[in-house]
């Protein structure tokens, strides 16, 4: 628990068989222990470069950065 309803959850994210350590921090929300829901929210920049995703320079990708930001909503359910 970083503060209040904030998490970090460390590990490897691994995309077309790259592996890259990871830390994500993400809010918790809308938790029910008797309805055993919740929801994280969060979001995280990857290298596109570093999992060797289209070409590195952003002209020859259509002008899609070399840092893309990775936004995630996960709702849990019992």
């Amino acid at each position: 628990n970083i503060t209040d309803n904030v998490y970090g959850a460390s590990g490897h994210l691994t995309i077309k068989g790259r592996a890259i350590p990871i830390t994500v921090n993400f809010r918790l929300s809308d938790y029910s222990k008797l309805q055993g829901t919740a929801t994280a929210t969060g979001s995280f920049i990857i290298n596109r470069s570093a999992f060797k995703i289209g070409d590195p320079n952003p002209a020859k990708a259509n002008n899609i950065q070399n840092q893309v930001v990775v936004r995630f909503k996960i709702k849990t359910k019992k």
